[in-house]
């Protein structure tokens, strides 16, 4: 009896687990250009966060606010693995799907008022450590960004 338990139990923490994983959360967006805190764990990078270990440089404006909007939203376009969901004038909520085992991540995208740059927030859905995948995405979006510009 003991082991159906703990198999129920294990069951519902899977299943909750999932779930969260694949349900969007609800407390994404900007607020005036700035994107909520990142979590505790070490599963998220920011250009909007004091903590060094997860801050990444925000893209600067390549041209005017829309023609910057614009070519990131072709970047995020020409990435396999990336869907925007959302995108409205200063801000863009794309989910990244991981290849194998189909981890959702979230990345936004907003842009301050007086400020020449987007700022990002790229983090996990679900786990404690991302061994680093939203900061090598960010980095690889960032790249061809600046790339695409010259």
């Amino acid at each position: 009896m003991k082991w159906k338990v703990g198999v129920l139990l294990t069951g519902i923490l899977v299943t909750g687990g999932m779930m969260k994983m694949w349900t969007q959360p609800r407390d994404l967006g900007a607020e005036n250009g700035k994107l909520r805190e990142l979590p505790m764990t070490p599963n998220a990078v920011s250009s909007q966060t004091d903590k060094q270990s997860a801050y990444v440089e925000p893209l600067p404006f390549v041209g005017s606010e829309g023609e910057s909007i614009k070519h990131l939203l072709e970047v995020l376009d020409e990435m396999e693995s990336i869907e925007v969901m959302t995108h409205e004038p200063r801000y863009i909520h794309a989910v990244a799907t991981t290849k194998l085992m189909k981890f959702k991540d979230d990345l936004e995208f907003a842009i301050r008022e007086g400020e020449d740059v987007i700022h990002v927030r790229s983090g996990s859905r679900i786990g404690y450590s991302d061994g680093g995948v939203n900061r090598k995405r960010y980095e690889k979006i960032h790249a061809r960004y600046l790339e695409q510009t010259k």
